[in-house]
């Protein structure tokens, strides 16, 4: 599960560059943001089915293994990665390095995602806003030195990880939209 070379290298650069120029608050904001979107475009599905999956062309910032999912199975990936970012950039915070690096299995929804993934999707969005904004109030910045490796985007830091959390869920926003948009809705 690869992105091609060149979407990599400028992810890389702009989740570490971003994760070191905008705070973590902005960045927190904007995270919202995307995933209200995110949110509004699995229920706004009164002309389509959220667990048809639907095959797209690549998008940028997408691994061919995910060109055929449905909107549910793009909320359950979110919840799965988001969840266990609760709990890294915590880590991360408290100037504590874990071993080995992130781990893409587990990640891949199944395709018979259920409909209490809208209410998971919010559950964890939820807590992540509120982890992270506890965070900020307790320790400040996110300015720690400690890092977790990525596969694709190396080694990064509490608000580096942050930085791709709104990455993430924008990426995966544009291609729920793409679903829709192909299945003729949008």
């Amino acid at each position: 599960m690869e992105i091609p070379p060149f979407e990599m290298n400028s992810a890389r650069f702009w989740i570490k560059s971003i994760g070191m120029v905008r705070s973590a608050s902005s960045l927190l904001d904007s995270f919202q943001q995307e995933s209200a979107i995110l949110e509004h475009i699995y229920e706004d599905s009164e002309s389509y089915d959220v667990f048809d999956p639907y095959p797209i062309p690549r998008i940028w910032g997408l691994p061919e293994s995910s060109r055929q999912w449905s909107v549910a199975m793009v909320l359950r990936h979110v919840c799965l990665v988001q969840a266990d970012l609760i709990d890294l950039i915590e880590i991360l915070s408290q100037e504590t390095s874990p071993r080995g690096m992130f781990d893409w299995d587990g990640y891949c929804p199944e395709e018979s995602v259920g409909t209490e993934v809208h209410s998971q999707f919010v559950q964890v969005n939820r807590l992540y806003c509120n982890q992270v904004q506890s965070l900020l109030d307790r320790a400040g910045p996110m300015q720690s030195e400690a890092r977790f490796r990525h596969p694709w985007f190396g080694h990064l830091n509490a608000r580096q990880w942050h930085a791709f959390a709104l990455f993430h869920v924008w990426v995966h926003r544009r291609q729920a939209q793409k679903i829709v948009a192909m299945m003729g809705v949008a």
